[in-house]
């Protein structure tokens, strides 16, 4: 993998947490923010046992990585399209 595929998954792991951990007390429904909340702490989680098994290095610890993220993205992206009140994201009038 080396420095140049390593670097950017640490960026995409680092933003995926930071985006869950701010994010989840502004989702409205409390589903979805216990599953964003439940995956940040996940994150946390699998980035200490990284420190003793190294599964970023394996091809089905990306795939969970990329799945966690993927699923707390969507949530976020979608409430952010249905509650742009909320401060997440600043709608602009495109006319």
């Amino acid at each position: 993998m080396g420095l140049f595929g390593f670097l950017p998954l640490m960026w995409f792991f680092i933003r995926f947490l930071v985006r869950g951990f701010l994010n989840w007390q502004k989702i409205r429904d409390p589903v979805e923010k216990s599953v964003v909340i439940g995956y940040a702490i996940c994150g946390i989680a699998l980035s200490l046992s990284i420190l003793v098994e190294p599964r970023v290095m394996q091809w089905r610890g990306i795939m969970v990585i990329a799945t966690i993220a993927g699923m707390n993205e969507a949530i976020i992206r979608r409430n952010e399209r249905e509650f742009p009140e909320n401060g997440l994201l600043k709608v602009e009038n495109h006319e």
